[in-house]
């Protein structure tokens, strides 16, 4: 939250540049790669967020900071990037199909 806060009150800098934007009231997205523990799920839950039908993932809207959010599971991001670059290199010939 302090980042955002930064940003939406004009004074966070990013290469020495302050970010623009619309106004403070503009919702944010947060997105966590995250080993999603135990612990980690149970927090989520506390939060209230909703989990994926996958069951690898939670996402959520909290209200009084403006913030989208969406929590992933490591190993689900790293089997997503291989299927997706799989098909890529397929593509290109550069993976044996069989």
């Amino acid at each position: 939250a302090k980042v955002i806060n930064a940003i939406r009150a004009g004074k966070y800098l990013h290469k020495g540049r302050k970010i623009p934007i619309a106004n403070a009231d503009v919702p944010a997205m947060i997105f966590v790669v995250a080993d999603l523990t135990d612990r980690l799920r149970q927090i989520l839950i506390d939060f209230n967020a909703t989990v994926t039908p996958d069951n690898q993932g939670f996402y959520g809207y909290h209200a009084n900071h403006k913030v989208y959010y969406e929590v992933m599971d490591y190993t689900k991001m790293l089997s997503d990037a291989t299927k997706r670059h799989r098909l890529f290199y397929a593509q290109l010939h550069l993976v044996d199909n069989h």
